[in-house]
């Protein structure tokens, strides 16, 4: 009997690496998907839209700009479309291929350090590939999005900045650490501190957490502010469920356990980062705990302490792909796909189900199946770029919506809304009196009669409304427009009564 095929891994770094990256990209791509427009591409992608032609976006522009300045990515997109001429749906399916090749390729970085072995490293990097949109308990996010977001880019220039620290390269860590706070400031503070720990003597730890904990957004909450925190539960560890609170001390403790592991590999650098993992885990923890629970900080909690866990699992789930490749996979080619295929299948049935009205891979020049997303770009070619829309407010949670942003793909103005726009005014707080009062004036949307709509014309100059199409009949009864209908959704036109 002759022994099963062996993997073959490539001998050299880094030539032979990039184009074993570029398959694990394309493989990324396959299982997870793309999507054009969805999640906080709705904030994202009308911000670099808004760069590229400030004609659009006439009315409320700042509930996206707003957090879209916190970040170089919206920038350097337009900059790229401007320089390169590529249309726009090109360049971000490009930027977020590139995106995804440069977090696999400072995760490899990473694992270079830890691991002696290439079967272990490649071992690491195939098993983050694959679990790339594992939800990170509690927090509201992948380890990476299937969509361009500024935050896959900062992980990758955290992870680098993680591998320059081990290193001791100091110009290296600083610069990829300035470039993750440019990219997404939040997220750069979860990978600066744990390269303070890194950096830090154990005995000077302590003196650097407490100014951590010295970040106010601001200083007198205000009643609207506090009703757009209130949309987002996560932010809240008091409102987490019982397996969110599992996913919190699971990961410390089998990091913990390979602190153990990892004193058999005898690497100086795996053994400083697992423990320091372990120790910016728990102090971590200590400051969610400080910031989220008691009321009187609550003005604290934009910062989002909790979302240290993502950087957590990408350690742990890069680890644990370390070590099943040297115990458990070795070279055996049938070992790797029993363990991969499966977990590949999963993930790609759960994006399936997540976005089962849309194509798996939204292609830029693709038919899109999605009705809401059809509706939205009938608008884009057929209504002025002036026009005021109004739409219900939660409509992001609404069957077969999907989460694809009305601006994002519409490329028109938008009444508040009670998903993303609320995500802005948590750390924008001097928008939180505009977004209660529009999202308010939006209740009881789906029973509207002409004369809401009406109102919404006289109060703020609402003149379209995207509904139901069941209402489009009685609309058109009061005299109402309606140019477009499908089988979901219905455009009209709101004229003032004389």
């Amino acid at each position: 009997m002759t022994d099963p095929p062996t993997v073959s891994l490539p001998e050299e770094f880094p030539l032979s690496a990039f184009g074993l990256l570029l398959v694990l990209t394309c493989a990324a791509i396959a299982v997870h998907g793309y999507h054009l427009g969805i999640e906080d591409e709705a904030i994202y992608l009308p911000a670099i839209k808004k760069l590229l032609d400030p004609q659009l976006y006439p009315y409320d522009a700042e509930f996206f700009m707003g957090q879209a300045r916190g970040s170089a990515l919206p920038l350097l997109v337009a900059y790229s479309v401007r320089a390169t001429h590529v249309p726009l749906n090109w360049a971000v399916f490009g930027w977020q291929f590139a995106s995804l090749y440069l977090m696999l390729l400072a995760c490899f970085c990473v694992v270079r350090r830890c691991f002696a072995a290439l079967r272990d490293q490649w071992g690491a990097l195939t098993l983050v590939t694959a679990l790339l949109t594992l939800p990170v308990a509690g927090t509201g996010l992948y380890l990476a999005d299937q969509h361009l977001h500024p935050r896959t880019l900062a992980t990758a220039a955290i992870l680098y900045s993680l591998s320059a620290a081990l290193d001791r390269r100091i110009v290296a860590t600083a610069a990829s650490a300035a470039a993750a706070f440019a990219l997404h400031p939040l997220m750069a503070i979860f990978g600066i501190s744990l390269v303070a720990l890194i950096f830090l003597p154990m005995e000077r730890w302590s003196s650097w957490a407490r100014p951590s904990f010295a970040m106010p957004f601001l200083s007198r909450p205000t009643a609207a502010w506090r009703e757009a925190v209130a949309t987002r539960e996560y932010y809240f560890l008091r409102n987490w469920q019982w397996y969110e609170w599992l996913g919190i001390f699971a990961p410390v403790v089998i990091l913990w356990w390979f602190l153990g592991m990892a004193k058999r590999f005898h690497s100086p650098k795996f053994l400083l980062l697992a423990h320091r993992v372990v120790l910016f885990s728990i102090l971590w923890f200590v400051a969610g705990m400080t910031i989220t629970v008691p009321r009187a900080l609550e003005f604290l909690v934009p910062i989002q302490p909790m979302r240290y866990l993502h950087l957590v699992y990408l350690l742990m789930i890069l680890f644990a792909g370390g070590f099943l490749a040297h115990f458990v996979l070795r070279g055996r080619l049938w070992r790797w796909v029993l363990l991969l295929l499966p977990i590949c299948v999963g993930m790609f049935l759960a994006q399936r189900d997540l976005f089962s009205a849309s194509s798996h891979v939204g292609w830029p020049l693709a038919r899109h199946q999605n009705k809401w997303v059809a509706a939205f770009l009938w608008i884009r070619s057929n209504t002025p770029r002036d026009v005021y829309f109004a739409l219900d407010p939660r409509y992001m949670s609404l069957p077969g919506e999907e989460n694809y942003g009305f601006r994002a793909l519409a490329e028109r103005s938008q009444i508040a809304d009670y998903s993303k726009d609320a995500a802005v005014v948590s750390v924008a707080p001097a928008l939180a009196q505009a977004w209660q009062q529009q999202v308010h004036a939006l209740d009881g949307f789906q029973s509207f009669t002409p004369a809401d709509f009406r109102r919404l014309n006289q109060q703020f100059r609402v003149n379209m409304i995207l509904l139901d199409q069941s209402k489009a009949d009685s609309l058109a009864t009061a005299g109402f427009d309606c140019p477009y209908r499908n089988e979901l959704l219905a455009v009209c036109r709101v004229l003032p009564q004389h």
